[in-house]
């Protein structure tokens, strides 16, 4: 790796910690935003995070959540959203909701609207939106009740309306392990001993991010 590459990776590392460090959570499409770089750069930066144990991805409602290396600030940002979707949705009194609806909700409320601007964009409803809208109703809600038609519709039954959701240990993901063997030269043996200290990270770590970066270059399911 490049010296000028590696001081470039490091320095999003450090500003993904930062923003990590304030926000509790995010998703890696929101950490892209803040930090100015692609998708793929912001993965590797949360991923070098990971890789010191200063990061950690949870689920909520199907969807990947990058939160510092802190159980319980994973815990408080998926309790704070369950909370303002809860209170958004009772409080209009509807008893079916789209993910198109739910978004024009939270996107009208000041407090709901600012608990999920970081996770997802709400100044323009995109695909994205409605994605993360979508897993967050399923997460509050359950299966959508009709999916007879391309729009999802969700029930908000009264029981559910009757009482605040309850605070619950956040899911940590585990993703599928790849086996993939192949020899190392000693050029490529200094190389890597070099990008993983400027890293900071393991060599074992540093050679199966790349290897999964490669092969997601290829469009190889991983």
């Amino acid at each position: 790796m490049p010296h000028g590459t590696a001081k470039k990776v490091v320095r999003r590392m450090e500003e993904a910690r930062k923003y990590l460090g304030e926000w509790g959570c995010t998703t890696l499409s929101m950490l892209a935003k803040a930090l100015g770089a692609t998708w793929e750069q912001a993965r590797r930066a949360a991923d070098l995070l990971e890789a010191r144990g200063e990061a950690a991805v949870f689920t909520y409602g199907g969807k990947l959540l990058w939160c510092v290396n802190s159980e319980e600030a994973a815990a408080e940002a998926i309790h704070k959203l369950r909370l303002e979707l809860w209170r958004v949705l009772c409080s209009s009194r509807r008893r079916f909701v789209s993910p198109t609806e739910a978004a024009r909700l939270v996107a009208a409320d000041p407090q709901a609207r600012k608990a999920f601007s970081k996770f997802t964009s709400l100044t323009k409803i995109t695909a994205g939106t409605l994605a993360f809208i979508d897993a967050a109703l399923a997460d509050l809600l359950g299966e959508a009740f009709d999916r007879r038609t391309n729009k999802k519709i969700y029930m908000v039954r009264t029981d559910i309306c009757a009482k605040p959701p309850r605070r619950t240990e956040p899911k940590r993901y585990k993703p599928r392990r790849n086996l993939v063997t192949f020899r190392v030269t000693e050029a490529m043996a200094r190389d890597i001993e070099k990008a993983a200290a400027a890293l900071g990270v393991e060599k074992p770590r540093l050679i199966r991010m790349a290897i999964e970066r490669l092969l997601k270059q290829y469009g190889v399911k991983i």
